[in-house]
């Protein structure tokens, strides 16, 4: 069953699960197993500061940042260099980083078949209190943020790809997610005894600093200019930043400048010397070495693969991801 916030349709097939669409949503395809929507959602939207309880899980892949909390945890930014959760009887909170308000895509699976890919993904004994997902926010590599956009490029623009086909994308593509975030049920119970103590105080610097690098990620920040806006000293911040994330200061900024430009080469707003100006490259040589870097295809590439939107390709890309979160990244994301 899906229900949008005043409608309800219902499906005959006895395998379907149920879904809440908001109002901000629009479902890009539906089966028996998965569903795929993108939420566009402004600041000004009446249904942007919260949501739930959620009737099934979710993973939400963002192309903006926005403050996120979820069961009354403490809030934490949810960007693009991040991959977010959402666990049946979920509620959340929202609170905008940008003006943009929350722009995303999300793949929902039969509660069933998502319990064990999670599974599947770990070894170790499972959560006592039968959630999928132990934590909300955790962090996203940069191969498999290309491929989520190569695999949502091709559902849109090829409507008709057989069921099956999204079945089996959709199913790798978060099988993929799961075990480079270390997020199976197995593995949540053993990893909530091993999360980072740190302040609150500490924890509210580190998330101030990702809105600092999240709204001006195109500027030439040092770590000083993020210390003084946090109100602490640079080599406080740079620590806390470094062990709570799992990564530097500069290569957050660095991953937001990518992954923000291959949204816009996704949108065919593909100028690689435009698109490398505004996400604060000197050069667009320096940009395309830097992009190609990171995703294992030049922009140009990139591009050619998005021009042929087929699931294929996003598969591929999977099977040969250029970087992965280290294992430091993964575990210092215990904390939200």
């Amino acid at each position: 069953m899906i229900s949008a916030r005043s409608t309800t349709v219902e499906t005959t097939t006895k395998d379907s699960f149920e879904i809440v669409v908001s109002t901000a949503e629009r479902i890009l395809r539906h089966t028996p197993l998965v569903v795929v929507a993108e939420h566009r959602c402004p600041p000004e939207h009446p249904q942007f500061e919260s949501g739930g309880p959620e009737k099934c899980p979710f993973v939400v892949f963002s192309y903006t940042s926005v403050r996120f909390s979820r069961n009354q945890e403490a809030p934490a930014v949810f960007s693009p260099n991040e991959v977010n959760f959402l666990d049946k009887d979920d509620v959340f909170q929202r609170r905008p980083v940008s003006k943009e308000g929350a722009v995303c895509d999300w793949i929902a699976l039969a509660p069933d078949l998502l319990r064990e890919l999670a599974s599947d993904a770990d070894s170790m004994q499972g959560n006592q209190d039968n959630r999928i997902f132990p934590r909300a926010v955790a962090p996203l590599s940069p191969g498999l943020f290309a491929a989520q956009r190569a695999f949502f490029n091709s559902i849109r623009c090829k409507p008709g790809v057989p069921r099956m086909r999204v079945e089996g994308a959709a199913m790798a593509l978060i099988k993929g997610v799961l075990e480079s975030s270390r997020i199976g049920t197995r593995t949540g119970g053993a990893r909530t005894n091993r999360r980072r103590r740190a302040t609150g105080r500490t924890r509210e610097m580190v998330e101030e600093a990702k809105c600092v690098l999240a709204l001006d990620f195109s500027e030439k920040l040092s770590i000083a200019d993020v210390a003084k806006r946090v109100h602490c000293s640079a080599g406080y911040i740079s620590n806390c930043f470094k062990r709570l994330t799992g990564t530097s200061l500069h290569q957050y900024q660095l991953q937001l400048k990518l992954r923000t430009a291959l949204q816009m080469i996704s949108e065919g707003r593909f100028n690689g010397a435009a698109i490398a100006s505004q996400v604060g490259f000197a050069s667009h040589s320096h940009f395309s070495n830097v992009f190609g870097g990171a995703f294992g295809l030049s922009p140009k590439q990139f591009a050619r693969v998005l021009s042929r939107s087929s699931l294929e390709e996003a598969q591929r890309m999977l099977s040969c991801r250029p970087r992965q979160m280290s294992d430091a990244s993964c575990e210092a994301y215990d904390y939200v």
